[in-house]
């Protein structure tokens, strides 16, 4: 028989996402909730019936009935967290990034070889629908020899709490670079990076990088397969790309959506309509009461790319037009 494993979220903002999964799942018992704020620990332990509740992680470690935590701080203390998980006996679930310093993922390794205990860096696009969709493509034969690989994430970090905005881009790298690695079930043996561009000198001394984007050169191990993971970021990029892409539509120009991947159609859906795009909230703050996520949001989830085929094919219809009458 499976043993129902306990589990202890530690934070409690993208964390709380993850209760109703626990409460959910026939082999976890979700046992425990920590942050450091009583208050919201009390309504967010009361909202969702989580009984035991901790504004101290130290605590958390301390209670023998918790098999595993999950850890949601910020991302400076991932690494820290773990670690001290590790040696208190625990099993650790973390968000990404793993840490931010290659000691600390080191040692989180050294432990796991030590203790026996399982970690995981929970990155959560290789559970999305766009990266199960193309991996049964490619297990299923249907795109042929894979060649090359690249993946990308831009990112907008207007309004996110401190720490994050000017963060070296390959610091948070994961969502461009463990699809690549994952659909080729490969791991990797040598990476370069290069940064490009600038962002403000105000946010460049936050971490002392200068870099708006870098890339990843990243070659496999017993592989003739290589990658490039990008990453972009900066204040209102989607603002600047939306904008953009408007312009192009109302002036019902063809894009060339055969030429960009499914990402970059997906961030393009996303930002058309910028004009009626609600107030942007800080990502530290609590869901509103009622308000789920924004209607354009709400919209992509259920877009497919025969929408994407079918809105080209309009602007397509209305340029014709457009030239005939002329």
């Amino acid at each position: 028989m499976t043993k129902v494993l306990n589990a202890a979220v530690i934070g409690l903002g993208f964390g709380t996402q993850f209760l109703p999964i626990y409460q959910r799942h026939p082999n976890t018992s979700m046992y425990a909730i920590c942050r450091r704020s009583k208050e919201a620990l009390v309504a967010i332990g009361d909202a969702f019936g989580v009984e035991k509740r901790y504004t101290r992680f130290q605590d958390v470690l301390s209670d023998p009935v918790v098999d595993f935590v999950h850890i949601n701080t910020p991302l400076g203390t991932h690494g820290a967290l773990s670690i001290a998980a590790l040696k208190a006996g625990k099993h650790v679930m973390s968000t990404v990034p793993m840490a931010l310093s290659v000691e600390e993922c080191e040692e989180i390794v050294r432990l796991v070889r030590v203790t026996g205990l399982k970690y995981m860096m929970a990155e959560t696009v290789l559970y999305s629908r766009e990266y199960l969709f193309i991996r049964q493509l490619c297990k299923q034969g249907k795109l042929g020899d894979l060649q090359f690989l690249q993946g990308s994430h831009h990112q907008d970090m207007d309004g996110w709490p401190d720490g994050w905005p000017g963060l070296p881009p390959m610091y948070y790298a994961t969502h461009c670079v463990s699809p690549c690695l994952a659909i080729a079930d490969a791991e990797a043996e040598y990476v370069s990076c290069i940064g490009s561009g600038r962002i403000g000198s105000e946010l460049a001394a936050k971490w002392g990088s200068p870099f708006a984007v870098e890339s990843a050169h990243i070659c496999f191990r017993n592989s003739d397969l290589a990658a490039v993971g990008l990453r972009l970021e900066g204040a209102d990029m989607d603002e600047r790309i939306g904008h953009a892409l408007e312009q192009a539509l109302d002036a019902e120009i063809d894009l060339p959506l055969d030429r960009v991947g499914v990402e970059m159609q997906r961030a393009a859906v996303r930002c058309i309509d910028t004009r009626n795009r609600p107030p942007r909230r800080p990502r530290s703050a609590p869901p509103e009461p009622g308000r789920d996520q924004p209607p354009i949001h709400a919209a992509l989830r259920a877009m497919t790319m025969e929408d994407v085929g079918a809105e080209r094919r309009k602007v397509r219809k209305n340029a014709a037009n457009r030239c005939e009458m002329t």
